[in-house]
């Protein structure tokens, strides 16, 4: 009988099993955790509360100062409005992924808090004051920035430097256990809630009884957010991966902006 040289003794194939180490458990699933890190993901790439403030403190000394510049090289009168931040009522919490956005995967308990905040803002911020012979001239000063307010602020390096997230959000809408829970949305209002809701997001638009539309409209698609949120929280670390190089440019570049600003005043 020849020699078989490549059987294992038994006790060292048990004690080989013994050393493997045992597969990693698989991570719970917590819907808060999962909405964070969404949230977190948002404000790396969109900014933070100090990073678009910053931002927006740049866009007024660049563009307000460059439209005033303009207007005294044409000899017209012009009085740079004052500076003054869209976000000053603002938390990092109302930039997060799931404030405002009208999604499927919006906050459950956000509320109508980042609409009131836009509404508020948007009052209360100085507009110039320019002549009537002097529109025109203004107008054009004010194209050469794009005609865009400084309070418009696009992540560094513009809108086409951020990585596309629509294949977590289409696998999200895509779902059938996603589908099938929002199928039940519309008859949860009105049986709940009393609301006919046609399209949800006209349905969600500011106006009255914005508290009790956003508390029912939440109740009604938590089956369907819980679901989601777990296709998000399976997605988002591998998404997270293979965009990491640019997601570590456009952290630099926002970084940059807040030094940038400190060095104004």
């Amino acid at each position: 009988m020849g020699r078989r040289w490549w059987t294992l003794p038994v006790w060292l194939l048990v004690v080989a099993a013994a050393s493997a180490p045992a597969p990693a458990p698989a991570r719970p699933f917590d819907v808060a955790v999962a909405a964070a890190r969404l949230d977190d993901l948002h404000r790396r790439i969109y900014g933070d509360l100090e990073e678009v403030r910053a931002a927006e403190r740049l866009n007024f000394h660049r563009i307000e100062g460059g439209i005033a510049a303009c207007m005294r090289a044409h000899s017209r009168p012009y009085r740079m409005p004052p500076f003054a931040s869209f976000y000053r009522d603002f938390t990092d919490a109302d930039l997060g992924y799931g404030t405002g956005r009208m999604s499927l995967i919006d906050s459950l308990t956000a509320g109508p808090r980042r609409y009131v905040l836009n509404e508020r803002a948007y009052a209360r911020l100085p507009h110039p004051k320019v002549r009537r012979q002097d529109m025109a001239v203004f107008q054009g000063c004010a194209d050469r920035f794009g005609g865009q307010g400084y309070t418009s602020v696009p992540p560094p390096g513009g809108w086409n430097a951020v990585p596309d997230v629509s294949d977590i959000l289409l696998a999200v809408v895509r779902d059938p256990g996603v589908a099938a829970a929002m199928r039940d949305y519309p008859g949860c209002m009105k049986v709940k809630y009393g609301y006919a809701v046609g399209v949800r997001e006209d349905f969600l638009m500011p106006g009255v009884d914005m508290d009790a539309r956003y508390a029912a409209d939440a109740d009604c698609r938590r089956p369907a957010y819980l679901l989601a949120m777990r296709i998000v929280d399976q997605r988002l670390g591998p998404w997270e991966a293979e965009h990491r190089t640019r997601l570590d440019a456009i952290r630099r570049g926002w970084r940059e902006r807040v030094e940038l600003a400190r060095r104004l005043g």
